[in-house]
């Protein structure tokens, strides 16, 4: 597994983790559930598993679909809403952190993963850039 590979997975397990905790400790009487806005969830490694090339990817991937926490986590996901944000060109600059590969092939393994694991999503696209519509559209959708 490469470094990159190692802490994707990594940051894919703290989001199990973190999403664990919050449901653990969510109160049971909200009206309309809880709700958990984060911008990494443990579908992220599993996409990053299947877009790899390096070797054992294929395998990582299964592995992390079979894995008991991402199956604990799946049914809170199914009753989720995934926002998905399409890849802007403009704004992308290398940060050190972030993979600038190919986030258009990312987003297409995203799309294809929530769609196979039955997760609802909504895609806000580059056409979309105002961050006050932004809001307004997965405002309009939590409704």
């Amino acid at each position: 597994m490469s470094r990159k590979d190692h802490a994707m997975w990594c940051a894919g397990v703290r989001a199990r983790n973190a999403e664990a905790e919050v449901l653990r400790m969510a109160p049971t009487d909200i009206p309309g559930g809880v709700l958990l806005l984060s911008d990494r969830s443990a579908i992220d490694p599993i996409v990053y598993a299947a877009t790899s090339t390096a070797s054992g990817a294929p395998e990582r991937h299964e592995r992390l679909m079979r894995n008991v926490a991402f199956q604990a986590i799946l049914p809170f996901y199914r009753q989720s809403l995934f926002v998905v944000l399409s890849p802007v060109a403009e704004w992308m600059m290398d940060d050190g952190v972030r993979s600038l590969e190919d986030p258009w092939r990312y987003n297409e393994e995203l799309y294809r993963t929530l769609n196979e694991l039955e997760i609802p999503f909504i895609i806000i696209g580059e056409e979309t850039r105002d961050i006050q519509i932004r809001v307004e559209l997965v405002k309009r959708h939590l409704r």
